[in-house]
């Protein structure tokens, strides 16, 4: 498994451990070149379209897995 964002990771800790609330109302996907690590480098760009993330939408969670709803084109 990849590792998460850090936007992701900060969010989480905070509702578990800080009573905050974090909510995601669009998830989105994208491509890229290389590793992204936690911070999303290496984006793809350009390409014929042009190239852009793509909103997906995922079946409730069981068994701590899900998956997406629909094919992600591009």
């Amino acid at each position: 498994m990849t590792a998460i964002s850090n936007y992701l990771g900060n969010n989480v800790l905070d509702a578990i451990f800080n009573n905050d609330t974090f909510a995601v109302t669009t998830v989105y996907v994208s491509l890229h070149t290389a590793d992204p690590g936690t911070t999303g480098a290496s984006e793809a760009t350009g390409g014929a379209g042009p190239y852009a993330r793509k909103s997906s939408s995922y079946a409730a969670a069981a068994a701590k897995s899900t998956s997406n709803d629909v094919a992600i084109t591009y």
